[in-house]
Protein backbone atom coordinates (compact mmCIF):
# COMPACT_ATOMS: atom_id res chain seq x y z
CA UNK A 1 0.00 0.00 0.00
CA UNK A 2 1.48 3.00 -1.18
CA UNK A 3 1.52 6.38 1.41
CA UNK A 4 -1.12 8.20 -0.73
CA UNK A 5 -3.58 5.43 -0.41
CA UNK A 6 -3.22 5.73 3.20
CA UNK A 7 -6.70 6.70 4.81
CA UNK A 8 -8.70 6.07 1.50
CA UNK A 9 -11.41 4.16 3.36
CA UNK A 10 -12.42 6.34 5.63
CA UNK A 11 -14.68 8.60 3.73
CA UNK A 12 -16.56 5.63 2.45
CA UNK A 13 -17.21 4.53 6.06
CA UNK A 14 -17.77 7.93 7.38
CA UNK A 15 -21.06 8.03 4.76
CA UNK A 16 -22.18 4.54 4.93
CA UNK A 17 -22.50 4.16 8.58
CA UNK A 18 -24.65 7.33 9.51
CA UNK A 19 -26.98 5.62 6.36
CA UNK A 20 -26.67 2.22 7.81
CA UNK A 21 -27.86 3.32 11.22
CA UNK A 22 -30.83 4.92 10.16
CA UNK A 23 -31.62 1.82 8.09
CA UNK A 24 -30.93 -0.15 11.07
CA UNK A 25 -33.02 2.46 13.00
CA UNK A 26 -36.07 2.34 10.52
CA UNK A 27 -36.12 -1.28 10.94
CA UNK A 28 -36.20 -1.85 14.43
CA UNK A 29 -38.14 1.27 15.42
CA UNK A 30 -40.69 0.75 12.45
CA UNK A 31 -41.03 -2.73 13.56
CA UNK A 32 -42.02 -1.23 17.28
CA UNK A 33 -43.95 1.17 15.37
CA UNK A 34 -46.15 -1.36 13.53
CA UNK A 35 -46.31 -3.80 16.85
CA UNK A 36 -47.82 -0.12 18.74
CA UNK A 37 -50.26 0.54 15.78
CA UNK A 38 -51.71 -3.47 15.76
CA UNK A 39 -52.05 -2.85 19.72
CA UNK A 40 -53.74 0.34 19.63
CA UNK A 41 -56.19 -1.01 16.75
CA UNK A 42 -57.03 -4.10 18.44
CA UNK A 43 -57.48 -1.10 21.79
CA UNK A 44 -60.22 0.26 19.67
CA UNK A 45 -62.11 -2.19 18.05
CA UNK A 46 -62.70 -3.99 21.52
CA UNK A 47 -63.60 -0.40 23.58
CA UNK A 48 -66.08 0.09 20.56
CA UNK A 49 -67.45 -2.91 21.11
CA UNK A 50 -67.55 -2.52 24.88
CA UNK A 51 -69.43 0.45 24.22
CA UNK A 52 -71.52 -0.96 21.73
CA UNK A 53 -73.02 -2.91 24.50
CA UNK A 54 -74.62 -0.11 26.74
CA UNK A 55 -77.97 -0.68 24.69
CA UNK A 56 -81.12 0.61 25.82
CA UNK A 57 -83.34 -2.92 26.80
CA UNK A 58 -86.21 -0.58 27.31
CA UNK A 59 -86.04 0.44 23.56
CA UNK A 60 -85.03 -2.96 22.36
CA UNK A 61 -88.40 -4.52 23.98
CA UNK A 62 -90.07 -2.10 21.73
CA UNK A 63 -88.70 -2.65 18.73
CA UNK A 64 -85.98 -0.47 18.45
CA UNK A 65 -82.54 -0.49 18.89
CA UNK A 66 -80.47 2.16 20.32
CA UNK A 67 -77.72 2.92 22.27
CA UNK A 68 -77.00 5.04 26.21
CA UNK A 69 -75.70 7.90 25.52
CA UNK A 70 -77.00 9.88 28.64
CA UNK A 71 -74.40 9.17 31.31
CA UNK A 72 -76.62 10.15 34.24
CA UNK A 73 -78.85 7.42 34.27
CA UNK A 74 -77.94 4.42 36.53
CA UNK A 75 -76.88 1.99 33.54
CA UNK A 76 -73.60 2.70 32.40
CA UNK A 77 -73.69 4.64 28.92
CA UNK A 78 -71.93 3.35 25.49
CA UNK A 79 -68.86 6.45 26.08
CA UNK A 80 -68.31 5.21 29.68
CA UNK A 81 -68.16 1.60 28.55
CA UNK A 82 -65.80 2.36 25.85
CA UNK A 83 -63.40 4.66 28.09
CA UNK A 84 -63.21 2.03 30.83
CA UNK A 85 -62.04 -0.24 28.44
CA UNK A 86 -59.45 1.50 27.27
CA UNK A 87 -58.29 2.73 30.99
CA UNK A 88 -58.12 -1.29 31.93
CA UNK A 89 -55.60 -2.31 29.23
CA UNK A 90 -51.59 -2.05 30.38
CA UNK A 91 -50.96 0.46 27.80
CA UNK A 92 -50.91 4.40 28.18
CA UNK A 93 -53.66 5.15 25.25
CA UNK A 94 -55.73 8.06 24.85
CA UNK A 95 -58.19 9.00 22.36
CA UNK A 96 -61.37 10.15 21.83
CA UNK A 97 -65.18 8.30 22.17
CA UNK A 98 -67.63 9.15 20.06
CA UNK A 99 -71.21 8.09 19.45
CA UNK A 100 -73.82 8.99 16.66
CA UNK A 101 -76.77 6.84 16.68
CA UNK A 102 -76.38 3.52 16.62
CA UNK A 103 -72.22 3.66 15.92
CA UNK A 104 -69.35 3.69 18.36
CA UNK A 105 -65.95 5.23 17.13
CA UNK A 106 -63.16 4.54 19.40
CA UNK A 107 -59.76 6.45 18.19
CA UNK A 108 -56.96 5.47 19.81
CA UNK A 109 -53.31 7.53 20.19
CA UNK A 110 -50.32 5.18 20.86
CA UNK A 111 -47.11 6.64 21.69
CA UNK A 112 -43.86 4.75 21.21
CA UNK A 113 -40.41 5.60 22.17
CA UNK A 114 -37.48 5.05 19.45
CA UNK A 115 -34.68 3.06 20.86
CA UNK A 116 -31.90 3.65 17.79
CA UNK A 117 -33.91 6.95 16.36
CA UNK A 118 -33.22 8.43 19.16
CA UNK A 119 -29.56 8.83 18.46
CA UNK A 120 -30.31 11.29 15.34
CA UNK A 121 -32.92 12.89 17.15
CA UNK A 122 -36.52 11.46 17.18
CA UNK A 123 -37.00 10.18 20.53
CA UNK A 124 -40.73 8.80 19.56
CA UNK A 125 -42.88 7.47 17.30
CA UNK A 126 -47.03 8.31 17.31
CA UNK A 127 -49.26 5.60 15.89
CA UNK A 128 -52.91 6.23 15.28
CA UNK A 129 -55.91 3.66 15.18
CA UNK A 130 -59.63 3.60 15.02
CA UNK A 131 -62.40 0.63 16.10
CA UNK A 132 -66.03 0.96 14.93
CA UNK A 133 -68.82 -1.15 16.06
CA UNK A 134 -72.51 -0.82 15.25
CA UNK A 135 -75.16 -2.56 16.94
CA UNK A 136 -77.46 -4.39 14.92
CA UNK A 137 -80.25 -5.90 15.31
CA UNK A 138 -80.98 -9.92 14.54
CA UNK A 139 -79.29 -12.29 12.98
CA UNK A 140 -80.32 -13.29 9.80
CA UNK A 141 -79.03 -10.87 7.41
CA UNK A 142 -78.10 -7.17 7.06
CA UNK A 143 -81.02 -4.59 9.04
CA UNK A 144 -82.73 -2.48 6.18
CA UNK A 145 -83.07 0.90 7.45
Amino acid sequence: MSRNERGSITLPVLVLTPALLMVGGLVVDGGYALTARQRAFNVAEQAARAGAGAIDTASLRAGDVRLITDCSRPEPCAQELAAAYIANTDDRLVGPVQVTGRTVTVTVEARRRTVVLSVIGIQQLTVQATGVAEVQRGITGPEVP
